[in-house]
């Protein structure tokens, strides 16, 4: 099944979006977002699924917190948790999104004071690292991405310790070359000369989980060495360029942009510190914020806006207003997205609703 090969041609986490095709630019003038909202507006209907093969407690327990006085923010999260839970709930859809399904859950596991919130991701956390645990080799190739994508499962495994030893057996048994440093067809100066916006967001994004890593506890494993700090650096020369709307480098440029926002905090846990790379993304975010509203592309913005929150960017009513954009085109059921995002891929499925889900859960500046 094509699930399986995610790995090769879906490398972002939580993270790498649904490049769609550009169509419809009459209606896009009028509504840019008008495909997202092809649904009757009505409230949650939260329903229990016919079969649930693995998450049926985690379900029950969403229904049973839906019932209960919430904030608005809170029932829209767990709602939308439901509907990704239903999704992941199917074996050949969890195979394809199982790293990115779980970095997505360590983030939403920091909660604020949404404890109901807290105490749901918690319990689906441990079922999906015991999920995944007896079926590691059919889940994770020998290639190099995939071996990135499981570091990546470090630093969160560094809370849930119950599980850490089979998983750093596995990874010390299934790499022959575990210090082998992260690569791309260009190295990290060629792909800023290059402007290769690809390249460039692999590099931020994936060492820096091993950054965040190692920063926590003393290394038991044997790990590449740490060149985050290295790519930051260097990082420093690159210029953010203003590409037209209909320019294919303005949506590749976006999504590297608010991830070097992720990258820069360990994906919003982390408060944002002041540097020359925040200052040139931050500029940049701000002076393409517009932009970024009229190409329409839903996934994008709601990075935008957690971007904007975690940047300090949008304070009060603003917050108000980006947090109502979000929740005006989330469906009944609690999904977000459109029929082609629902219909090609689970991670093109799924990202619209983690990266809406990562906005609201995200606090401001």
């Amino acid at each position: 099944m094509f699930y399986r090969t995610i790995i090769k041609f879906a490398p972002v986490l939580f993270i790498l979006t649904s490049f769609t095709l550009w169509f419809g630019y009459a209606e896009a003038k009028r509504d840019p977002f008008s495909r997202y909202r092809d649904f009757v507006k009505k409230p949650f209907e939260i329903t229990k699924p016919e079969q649930a093969l693995h998450y049926g407690a985690e379900e029950e327990l969403i229904r049973s917190k839906l019932k209960l006085e919430l904030s608005q923010k809170e029932r829209s999260i767990l709602a939308g948790l439901h509907w990704i839970l239903g999704l992941t709930d199917d074996n050949d859809a969890f195979s394809a999104l199982f790293p990115d399904f779980l970095l997505f859950l360590d983030k939403m596991s920091a909660s604020e004071d949404r404890i109901h919130q807290k105490e749901v991701v918690d319990k689906i956390i441990k079922k999906t690292f015991a999920r995944a645990s007896d079926n590691l080799d059919k889940l994770f190739n020998n290639e190099d991405m995939s071996r990135w994508r499981f570091i990546g499962l470090f630093p969160i495994l560094l809370k849930h310790p119950e599980f850490q030893e089979k998983y750093y057996s596995f990874y010390n048994k299934h790499w022959p070359d575990l210090k082998k440093a992260y690569a791309e067809k260009d190295n990290f100066d060629q792909a800023i000369k290059n402007n290769n916006y690809h390249a460039l967001f692999n590099y931020l994004v994936w060492p820096s989980f091993l950054h965040y890593y190692l920063r926590e506890t003393k290394n038991i494993l044997a790990t590449p060495e740490d060149l985050f700090p290295t790519y930051l650096e260097k990082f420093k020369n690159f210029d953010y360029k203003d590409h037209q709307i209909d320019e294919s480098a303005f949506r590749d440029l976006g999504y590297l942009a608010t991830h070097v926002v992720l990258a820069l905090t360990n994906y919003g846990l982390l408060p944002i510190a002041e540097s020359t790379n925040t200052e040139k993304v931050k500029n940049y975010l701000e002076s393409s914020f517009e932009k970024a509203r009229q190409l329409g592309d839903f996934d994008l913005f709601a990075e935008y806006i957690q971007s904007y929150k975690i940047l300090g960017l949008a304070h009060g009513e603003k917050i108000k207003e980006l947090e109502n954009f979000i929740y005006d085109l989330q469906r009944p059921d609690g999904s977000w997205g459109s029929e082609r995002d629902f219909n090609t891929h689970p991670y093109t499925a799924i990202h619209p609703g983690g990266a809406a889900l990562m906005a609201l859960n995200q606090p401001s500046k």
